[in-house]
């Protein structure tokens, strides 16, 4: 009988309904979920931690990279040959794909990110100072992870920060009009974009915090998965009341290495290859690990 992979971090494509799950030796197992089938394997740099995966919005290019061996690669789609790569890049941490599609954003050390052209490998500026960048997808603005957060305008004004209230910050996602943010053993915030106010706020239970956000266009609701970091235990999928942030179960299930919500926010992947549909809750589809 064949062996159970383990994913340890997943990456989703924006624009195509192609995935990548990676195992803990660098090999990245690609997948349709239109289809449900096997597009194939890539062999990569990656090791685990941080968010070192990344597909290009259109499924035709995976991003990897490795703290030990200091490497960010670019893989093509489906063969696997490299486009280019940078080695002694130290610390990182994190690849996210710019809104365009056309950056490939690399978090290093939590101190200060890179940004590289995704066709060329080409060194592209950086917003000075900043350790991470969101970008939302519905509204001309920006997120900077500075000493505080900083809500840019895409004309490059700045709208207002945000204090902090831990140190780190476990996940940020953009609706229409509203931005969540999640922070470590911390409060889940919802604010305003086009004020700043403050929406509304989640205060998990001592003792959990929220891991991942996401938004379901349709529905203009965001959800999050909520996970009891200080003694472990089984993860919740909750949705967050559009008015006031109160939390709604739709499943629990089994702690997991790895999650994503999908871009239209109307399912979660887990690294056990769940597809969980938000609305009701059922596994909609088991991807054979």
């Amino acid at each position: 009988m064949k062996s159970h992979i383990k994913i340890y971090e997943i990456a989703v494509s924006r624009d195509s309904s192609f995935i990548g799950l990676a195992d803990f030796n660098g090999k990245i197992h690609l997948w349709n979920l239109d289809t449900v089938g096997k597009i194939g394997n890539i062999r990569t740099v990656y090791d685990f931690g941080g968010q070192r995966l990344a597909l290009s919005h259109d499924g035709k290019k995976c991003f990897a990279a490795s703290y030990q061996k200091e490497i960010l690669a670019c893989y093509t789609i489906p063969n696997g040959n490299i486009q280019w790569q940078h080695a002694n890049i130290r610390g990182i941490q994190k690849i996210v794909v710019s809104k365009d599609g056309q950056k490939a954003y690399c978090e290093v050390d939590s101190k200060s990110f890179l940004s590289f052209d995704i066709n060329t490998g080409g060194s592209l500026p950086v917003y000075q100072k900043a350790k991470d960048i969101h970008e939302s997808i519905y509204d001309d603005v920006y997120l900077l992870e500075k000493d505080n957060l900083e809500l840019w305008c895409c004309d490059e004004k700045l709208a207002f920060s945000i204090d902090r209230v831990s140190f780190a910050i476990l996940s940020v996602c953009f609706g229409k009009g509203l931005f969540c943010i999640s922070e470590s053993g911390s409060i889940v915030r919802c604010f305003e974009i086009s004020n700043g106010n403050e929406a509304w706020r989640y205060n998990p239970p001592s003792g959990s915090h929220v891991l991942e956000l996401g938004y379901m266009k349709k529905e203009n609701a965001f959800v999050g998965v909520e996970w009891p970091y200080e003694k472990g235990g089984r993860m919740k999928l909750i949705r967050f009341d559009k008015n006031t942030g109160r939390p709604s179960l739709i499943r629990e299930f089994e702690s997991v290495a790895g999650l994503k919500f999908t871009p239209s926010g109307d399912h979660l992947l887990t690294s056990e290859g769940h597809l969980i549909n938000i609305n009701n809750g059922i596994v909609d589809i088991k991807i054979p690990i």
